[in-house]
C-alpha cells in the first residue's frame, strides 16, 4: 500500500514537473515569437520610414530644379525684351531708342538681381537639404548627400560659367543701347533689310566691335551648353547648338531647367 502511494506520488511530481517545463517552454517560445514579430514589424516601420524619406528627399530635388525653371521664365523674358532694343528695327525711331533707353536702365540691374536670385538658390537649397538629413537621419545619410552634392556641384558649375558670360553680354547690351541715343544722327535704319548704315566711319567701327564682342560671347554660351548636352563638362571641347540653349537633364536627378540667349535664333 505504501509503496503504489509511493509510485502515485512520484508520479503525480514527474507529471505536475513536466507540465512546468512545457509551460515555460511555451512561455519563451512565445516570447521568441513576440520578439521576431516586433522585430519584423519594426524593420516594416524602418522601411516606410525610408520610403517616406525617399519620397520627401526627391520632392525637395524637384523643388529645387522647379524653382529654377520659373526663374528662368521670368529671366528669358526680361532678356528678350533687352536684346531686342538693339534691333535695328527697334531704332527706326529716336522715339523709340529714347524709350528703350529709359526702360533698360530700369530692366538691366533687375536682370542682373535675377541672376543673383538664381545662384541663391543653391544657397538655400543646400541648407534646406542638409537640414532635412540631419533632422530625418535616414539609414544611410552620405548616399543623400552625395546625390545632392553631385546634382548641386553640376548645376552651380553651369550656371556660373553662363552667368559669368552672361553678365559681360548684359554690360555689352547696356552699353550698345547708350551708344544708340548718343549717337543718332550718325545711323540710319533700313527696315527692308533690317541693317544700319553709319555717316560716320568712327561710329561704325565702335559700333562693330561692340557687335563682333557680343557675338563672340554669345558663341561662347552656345559651347558652353553644347559642352553641357555632349556631357564633357564646362571646360570640355563643343560648338553651336542649335540656339536654343537648354539646359538638360542631369542624372538621377529631376528635369532642369531652361534659360535661351537673346540671340536672333530665339
Amino acid at each position: 500500500m505504501n509503496y503504489a502511494l509511493g509510485i502515485i506520488v512520484i508520479l503525480l511530481l514527474a507529471v505536475g514537473g513536466g507540465y512546468y517545463y512545457y509551460t515555460d517552454y511555451q512561455k519563451e517560445v512565445e516570447a521568441r515569437q513576440a520578439e521576431i514579430l516586433a522585430q519584423e514589424q519594426a524593420a516594416i516601420e524602418e522601411m516606410e520610414r525610408e520610403k517616406e524619406i525617399k519620397t520627401s528627399f526627391e520632392n525637395a530635388l524637384q523643388n529645387f530644379t522647379s524653382n529654377l525653371r520659373d526663374l528662368a521664365a521670368t529671366y528669358k523674358k526680361k532678356r528678350y525684351v533687352v536684346k531686342d532694343m538693339t534691333r535695328p528695327i527697334s531704332l527706326r525711331d529716336p522715339a523709340y531708342v529714347q524709350e528703350n533707353y529709359m526702360i533698360a536702365q530700369d530692366m538691366i540691374p533687375q536682370i542682373r538681381q535675377d541672376m543673383e536670385g538664381f545662384m541663391e538658390q543653391f544657397v538655400s537649397a543646400d541648407k534646406k537639404i542638409n537640414d532635412f538629413i540631419k533632422t530625418t537621419q535616414p539609414a544611410n545619410p552620405d548616399m543623400y548627400r552625395d546625390q545632392w552634392q553631385g546634382l548641386k556641384d553640376e548645376y552651380l558649375e553651369l550656371y556660373t560659367s553662363y552667368f559669368l558670360i552672361e553678365s559681360e553680354i548684359l554690360t555689352i547690351l547696356e552699353r550698345l543701347i547708350t551708344f544708340y541715343v548718343e549717337n543718332q544722327d550718325d545711323y540710319e535704319v533700313d527696315v527692308q533689310t533690317n541693317t544700319l548704315s553709319f555717316s560716320d566711319e568712327n561710329t561704325r567701327i565702335i559700333h562693330d566691335e561692340y557687335q563682333r564682342r557680343l557675338e563672340q560671347l554669345q558663341q561662347e554660351q552656345n559651347t558652353l551648353l553644347t559642352n553641357y548636352v555632349r556631357g564633357e563638362g564646362v571646360q570640355g571641347a563643343g560648338g553651336n547648338n542649335d540656339g536654343n540653349n537648354t539646359l538638360p537633364d542631369t542624372p538621377a536627378a529631376p528635369p532642369a531647367t531652361t534659360i535661351q540667349q537673346g540671340q536672333d535664333q530665339r
